[in-house]
């Protein structure tokens, strides 16, 4: 199985590659030494599974970050760039950044998809009686501040990643 970003990803690649039969269905994943091509088998596996034919499914293993992936798919293209419709998957807080880049690249019709992921509704893990059992009887506090800050983490990383490639001049 891929890994817990991949298997998300994979879930709303095949959603859209339902939608958009004709087009190819890129996998943009770093080549590691230390698995080889695993994770991009595994994702590739993945998207077959959720009957996303093969033949459709390509890989660009050499983009080490984001704008450096934008260029080699653009490389795959060719002169048909500008004409070429993409549609990214990726995380809500990286969406802005990864169109634009593509956009940069030579795309002209870029849209995305963000790979959220879907909660436990906080009725199904709340005790809303008055009991003396041990499930939790506030969600704010234990979980909230966790979450909100973890997305607190993100955005401030992307923050200063979108401040990166608007100097490098890649967005």
């Amino acid at each position: 199985m891929p890994s817990p970003d991949g298997f998300i990803r994979c879930y709303y690649a095949s959603e859209a590659a339902q939608k958009f039969e004709k087009i190819p269905v890129i996998i943009a994943l770093p080549f590691a030494e230390s698995d080889s091509n695993k994770q991009l088998m595994m994702m590739r596996k993945e998207l077959i599974l959720h009957e996303v034919d093969s033949n459709r499914i390509r890989f660009e293993p050499f983009g080490f970050n984001t704008h450096s992936q934008a260029i080699n798919i653009a490389t795959q293209f060719g002169p048909k760039t500008q004409e070429t419709k993409l549609v990214l998957i990726t995380s809500p807080e990286h969406m802005y950044r990864s169109v634009r880049t593509f956009q940069k690249a030579g795309f002209n019709a870029v849209g995305g998809i963000p790979s959220f992921e879907k909660p436990i509704p906080a009725d199904k893990v709340k005790d809303k009686s008055r009991s003396k059992d041990k499930r939790v009887k506030d969600l704010d506090l234990r979980y909230n501040i966790w979450s909100y800050l973890h997305y607190e983490i993100l955005v401030i990383k992307e923050f200063f990643a979108i401040t990166y490639y608007k100097i490098k001049g890649w967005i």
